[in-house]
């Protein structure tokens, strides 16, 4: 499965790339220039009205090593979130399945009764050689 470049809102190596939706930032700190490509998958990538999935998918080239960043700006209701990276990356890691795999969720406030849904998505990001990180604040900061 090829990713559809219609989906693509950006390609380059810029130092500093922000998405955001509902008040709720992602931004990618590039300070080494690397290659990186910048999906959109909520009605792109995954069009299924039925299926759950994240907002947004970057694709960052560093050289000897890909990785593949899953991004869910989502308000309160985190265990949504950790469902709809969860089944993005089931859909999708074909397509980039030699990149190391990152979860990032971005809300309002960390839900107490998430544990064992958390466990699930960090045990599958770090079968990619990646880790999830969950900001309960309005922006979460990635420097790559």
């Amino acid at each position: 499965m090829r990713l559809n470049s219609e989906c693509r809102e950006f390609l380059g190596n810029k130092r500093n790339c922000t998405v955001s939706e509902k008040g709720k930032i992602f931004r990618l700190i590039n300070d080494s220039g690397f290659e990186f490509a910048v999906f959109k998958v909520d009605a792109c990538l995954i069009k299924d009205n039925y299926e759950q999935k994240c907002d947004y998918l970057f694709l960052v080239d560093k050289n000897q090593e890909c990785a593949a960043y899953f991004i869910e700006l989502k308000g309160t209701d985190l265990n949504k979130a950790i469902s709809q990276i969860l089944n993005s990356i089931d859909i999708l890691y074909k397509s980039f399945h030699e990149h190391k795999i990152y979860a990032r969720i971005v809300g309002t406030r960390v839900t107490p009764n998430i544990k064992s849904r958390r466990a699930k998505l960090d045990e599958k990001v770090k079968q990619f050689g990646g880790d999830l990180i969950i900001a309960s604040k309005p922006e979460l900061k990635e420097t790559i």
